[in-house]
Formats: C-alpha cells, structure tokens, sequence
C-alpha cells in the first residue's frame, strides 16, 4: 500500500510564496488577476463567453490579432502585445497584379509580406495562409 505525503513534492507553491513575498507588484498583480476572475464568474460574463460560438464577432483585442486595409493605401495591423494590451503597426500596402497582396511595415526592420489573395468582397478580403 501507497503512503500518501503530508506535504507537496514540488517546489511551485514554494517558489509561488517565494515571489509573492520578494516582490510586492507578483502580489499586487496576483489580486488583480483573482479580482478579475472573480468578477467575471461572479457576474456571469465567463460562462456567457464561454458559449460563445465561433463566428461571434469579437474586438480584435480579444481575438488577438486584425488588420485594416485602408482606402488612402494605409494599413494598420493589430496585435496583442507583451503586456497582454492592444498594439498597432502601421504600414502600407499596394496590389501585384490581381492576386497579390502587398503588405509593407513602415518598421524598416521588417520585410514585406507577400500575400496571396483567395477571395475579396466589399467588406472582407480573404489570403492565404503562411
């Protein structure tokens, strides 16, 4: 017969209580994250997102990423940063021939993206992935 412990095996609560008493903000931020999930649970909002299907239409700061082509020749691309906040990069883009889309960062460090465009309507333009 197993012998059960009387205490954890692991160090992540060790090494949990270890954060939270060196540094105040691992704290301060650990009640920010319990408050918030309680509020959610609390207000409902969690199990209404969690049903949620699919195609619901979400801001791009909760789907994570979305792009805008804009008519002056504009882009402007939105992407969920290291602090879990909305960022934009901006750019510009212009069409290669009828099925090609061409996407470049005003950041010079980064090259352009050369897409290939599957389908485009009015309000969505579609491209292929990688």
């Amino acid at each position: 017969m197993a012998v059960t412990p009387r205490r954890r095996q692991c160090g992540s609560m060790e090494a949990h209580e270890r954060l939270s008493e060196l540094y105040s903000s691992f704290r301060t931020n650990q009640n920010r994250i319990e408050s918030f999930t309680a509020r959610t649970i609390t207000s409902g909002l969690a199990s209404r997102v969690a049903r949620q299907p699919d195609d619901f239409p979400l801001p791009p700061s909760r789907r994570g990423m979305g792009s805008e082509l804009r008519h002056d020749g504009g882009y402007v691309e939105t992407a969920i940063g290291p602090t879990d906040r909305p960022e934009e990069v901006t750019g510009s883009w212009t069409l290669a021939g009828d099925d090609t889309l061409v996407v470049t960062r005003a950041s010079s460090s980064e090259p352009e993206r050369v897409l290939r465009i599957v389908s485009a309507a009015p309000d969505r333009l579609v491209v292929a992935k990688g």
